[in-house]
């Protein structure tokens, strides 16, 4: 416990150190001795101290959690999405799919926070950077829902992605001030199903094998 004594200490004596700084040292610190001894406890107070590290960042460059949502909440959620990944083993199948759709949704909600607080602003083409960001969390997720065959990467990166498509769409209506573009993704759309449709009728048992094997995937 020694490395939080100058933690605790700075608000004590009104050091005029950066705080962010020294929570980030105490973090590696903590790290070195998790890697070293293979502590489990001074792992989970790695996360802690890094994370709080970036927050103590984000505080110190003005950056608000009620501007910036995402910034605040997905480290957090990603280090306990590893850190039950790294340690599945001592979890339940229940727990572990818990802890899962919750970060995973905590990341996807915080970046979904995020691009609504900004749909008012006045320049619309700014606005399309939260979709597209909503969007790369999206395919990321649903390529580690591939690669790892977790069914709740896949299932909730698919449906936020539909989420950002659609609020691209609502921007670029703003853009060009016209209804066209929701013509173009109703049209889009329906051509989509309508192949997704031929797929199905010409590769059933494919596509079958494929549905049985994704059944079989980890929630």
């Amino acid at each position: 416990m020694l490395p939080l004594i100058p933690v605790q200490g700075m608000w004590v004596v009104g050091s005029n150190s950066v705080y962010s700084l020294l929570l980030f040292f105490v973090g590696l610190l903590y790290l070195f001795l998790c890697i070293t001894r293979k502590s489990v406890v001074s792992g989970v107070l790695a996360a802690v101290a890094g994370n709080a590290a970036l927050w103590a960042f984000w505080h110190e460059s003005s950056w608000s959690f009620s501007n910036r949502p995402q910034l605040w909440m997905i480290p957090p959620a990603l280090s306990v999405l590893l850190a039950a990944q790294i340690n599945r083993k001592r979890l339940s199948a229940n727990q572990l799919t818990a802890i899962r759709y919750a970060c995973a949704t905590i990341i996807y909600m915080s970046s979904t926070g995020e691009m609504f607080l900004q749909l008012m602003t006045p320049t619309g083409q700014a606005d399309m950077l939260r979709p597209m960001i909503l969007a790369s969390l999206s395919v990321a997720g649903i390529m580690a829902g591939i690669m790892l065959r977790i069914r709740a990467f896949l299932y909730l990166g698919a449906s936020f992605l539909f989420l950002s498509i659609i609020t691209m769409v609502w921007h670029a209506t703003r853009i060009v001030q016209h209804t066209w573009p929701w013509w173009a993704f109703g049209i889009g759309l329906g051509l989509m199903i309508l192949v997704m449709f031929g797929i199905f009728e010409k590769k059933r048992s494919e596509l079958t094998e494929l549905v049985d094997r994704m059944r079989q995937w980890e929630k």
